[in-house]
């Protein structure tokens, strides 16, 4: 009997440590809150990133960094194969920037004024 009770003690303990080591794979890989400080320091380096953007001594590898830090993804979309192209940045912190552009194409049939070119050259 003293066998036994010591067997389901020893199971119990390992399978105590096994928890305890599960518990702690699982809040290590739990963002912790930020204090505020770590909150402000955000802030004031926020201010500051159209300094750093612009400094002499950040190169295009920085810049990259940044922008991967800030956006979460960008769509572009061609509109009926002319130059029109609809732009949409996702930012990191849900917002969102949409905007047109117009981009250089391979033939004058891409272009979206094309039917009314054509009706004033037919004229």
């Amino acid at each position: 009997m003293a066998r036994t009770l010591e067997q389901d003690w020893e199971a119990a303990l390992a399978a105590e440590d096994q928890l305890k080591a599960e518990y702690a794979r699982c809040m290590a890989s739990e963002p912790t809150a930020l204090s505020a400080e770590e909150r402000a320091r955000i802030r004031r380096l926020a201010g500051d990133l159209p300094a750093l953007w612009n400094a002499e001594t950040t190169g295009n590898d920085e810049r990259q960094a940044i922008v991967r830090l800030l956006v979460e993804r960008v769509i572009v979309t061609v509109v009926d194969d002319s130059e029109q192209v609809a732009v949409e940045v996702h930012w990191i912190g849900g917002h969102r920037t949409r905007a047109r552009l117009t981009r250089p194409v391979a033939r004058l049939e891409q272009l979206s004024t094309y039917p009314e070119l054509a009706a004033r050259v037919l004229c």
